[in-house]
């Protein structure tokens, strides 16, 4: 069965359905997309507004970069055994003006990381704080346990020294 159209049958038919398709194309593109603002304005300003946001936040970075590596030094310094509570109470003081550059932008998530390196810190000061506590607690350990040899050593001797005499008694009295 050969259908016979003509080239102009044939052509009619064509745009025919390319009208259908470019109308479907349309009507459904204006359904999913009758609700959205196009205003170039409206785009343009939010990407200002962004980009003016991008701006600050770096701005924001590289003034705490300065207090991030300054609280590093003094953590990487800190002696815990010299019980310096000005040099403890210092660097909590610089993790806490870290830390208030992600209070005032709680909503954007690259402020975020300000809060997570004075967390990060103050972890390490603590693990630093706990680390020298453990070290003095293991010499001091170690001086008891060699003060407590040596007594253990001489009350062994005397008592050894007591037995030898008491054998040495015991064999020179007559039965």
């Amino acid at each position: 069965m050969k259908s016979k159209l003509s080239a102009r049958e044939i052509n009619i038919y064509f745009i025919y359905l390319l009208l259908i398709l470019l109308g479907s194309v349309w009507g459904i593109s204006w359904l999913i997309f009758r609700n959205y603002n196009t205003n170039d304005e409206t785009i343009r300003a939010l990407v200002y507004k962004k980009a003016a946001q991008e701006r600050i936040f770096l701005k924001k970075q590289k003034e705490a970069l300065s207090l991030i590596d300054t609280a590093y030094k003094a953590i990487k310094v800190f002696n815990p055994a010299l019980n310096a509570v000005y040099a403890d109470n210092d660097i909590k003081n610089q993790l806490t003006n870290i830390r208030a550059y992600y209070s005032g932008n709680e909503g954007d998530a690259h402020y975020k990381i300000f809060s997570q390196t004075a967390d990060f810190y103050m972890m390490l000061l603590y693990d630093k704080k706990i680390l020298q506590k453990k070290q003095s607690n293991v010499i001091l350990f170690k001086n008891q346990l060699q003060k407590c040899q040596i007594g253990f050593k001489e009350s062994q001797n005397k008592m050894n020294l007591k037995a030898a005499l008491q054998q040495g008694v015991d064999k020179n009295t007559p039965q």
